[in-house]
């Protein structure tokens, strides 16, 4: 289930929307009344998808759109409305990271489908996917998460550590010797020493915060899935 946030100050069309979207693509909506509901709902917990207003009682839904292309991948995540046909409004939200623009009035079709062809696009991306608990790795992204309540934490790592995880994780519970992981880094076209992998390891550890890599004394290392 897909979770998606609606920021329109404009209560008739917003109780309109969750008439139209009730039970809808098997997604849950949260509508948002003003600039200031929608900054809190997003500063509180990680959407899927938006939905946003650009002209927002005096704000700029533009600037929702800046916040969160600072803080995570929005590509084909964010659907823009605007009763404004200006070319440059929505060259202006192509820019920030939205998908699609849509004008004024509404039309329910046109949004649905949309919405649609987002959602199929976010789930082709999370084929690959692997999750440990409340780890999260995407090799597609090569990014990591730590769930944490309903907002995930993206964990910053070097592309080694990001290739020995994402090595170790594919082979959960099954350690990986040192020789084959040490061929992930390298040194002067060579693999890099036990002892830089040892100190990536170590790292990874302090970064990923909960115990999962598990040393096999004398040969490798393996990702502990419970």
């Amino acid at each position: 289930m897909k979770n998606i946030l609606v920021i329109e100050d404009d209560k008739n069309l917003l109780m309109l929307m969750q008439h139209q979207f009730k039970d809808e693509l098997n997604s849950r909506f949260t509508y948002s009344p003003s600039y200031s509901d929608g900054m809190s709902q997003i500063a509180q917990r990680s959407f899927d998808l938006y939905i946003i207003d650009i002209n927002l009682m005096g704000y700029s839904g533009l600037d929702i759109l800046r916040l969160l292309q600072k803080e995570e991948n929005i590509d084909n995540r964010v659907i823009v409305m605007s009763i404004d046909d200006e070319i440059a409004s929505q060259v202006k939200a192509y820019n920030l990271g939205a998908s699609n623009f849509i004008l004024k009035p509404i039309n329910f079709d046109i949004i649905r489908a949309m919405l649609r062809k987002n959602i199929r696009s976010l789930e082709s991306r999370e084929v690959g996917k692997l999750d440990f608990g409340d780890l999260t790795i995407a090799p597609d992204t090569r990014s990591c998460y730590i769930r944490t309540g309903d907002s995930s934490l993206e964990v910053d790592l070097t592309l080694i550590e990001f290739n020995l995880l994402y090595k170790m994780a594919k082979s959960s519970n099954i350690v990986i010797t040192k020789e084959d992981l040490c061929f992930l880094g390298r040194d002067q076209n060579q693999p890099m020493s036990f002892k830089a992998l040892e100190m990536h390891i170590s790292s990874l550890r302090k970064k990923l915060i909960a115990d999962l890599i598990i040393t096999k004394r004398g040969v490798g290392y393996y990702l502990k899935r419970e």
